[in-house]
């Protein structure tokens, strides 16, 4: 439990490090696109419930900033969205949108979800069952 309470945290603090990177090099469309991509990775159903107020708020930028982005994706029919709710409309160019730290923090999520394989898994030479 132990490891993996730590393994949990060395991927928490790497996104935090990678977001601290990523909002003092990228562009806000790139932030936005890299923000929306996570949060519908983690969303159960097919629509973000997020005001531009909160995207400006977790992305430290202003709403403005964040409302001329969505236009901009908007018009690209990378998204859809009306006050309050976002649609990812076309998710692998939103990828492409993306700066790559979308990449960089997801394959360190995948790599703590995936369960580590066992050297014996499946070997059932020379064991009588």
């Amino acid at each position: 439990m132990r490891d993996l309470f730590v393994s949990y945290s060395e991927t928490l603090l790497s996104q935090i490090q990678q977001t601290v990177a990523c909002n003092s090099m990228h562009s806000i469309e790139e932030r936005m696109c890299r923000w929306l991509l996570m949060m519908d990775d983690r969303a159960e159903g097919e629509v973000l419930k997020y005001t531009h107020e909160f995207l400006a708020g977790i992305m430290g930028a202003n709403r403005k900033s964040v409302t001329l982005a969505a236009q901009s994706m908007q018009n690209a029919g990378l998204i859809s969205y009306r006050r309050g709710m976002i649609q990812v409309c076309d998710r692998s160019a939103l990828e492409k949108a993306s700066c790559e730290c979308y990449a960089i923090v997801k394959q360190r999520f995948d790599a703590f979800l995936t369960p580590p394989s066992t050297a014996f898994q499946g070997d059932t030479k020379g064991r009588k069952n």
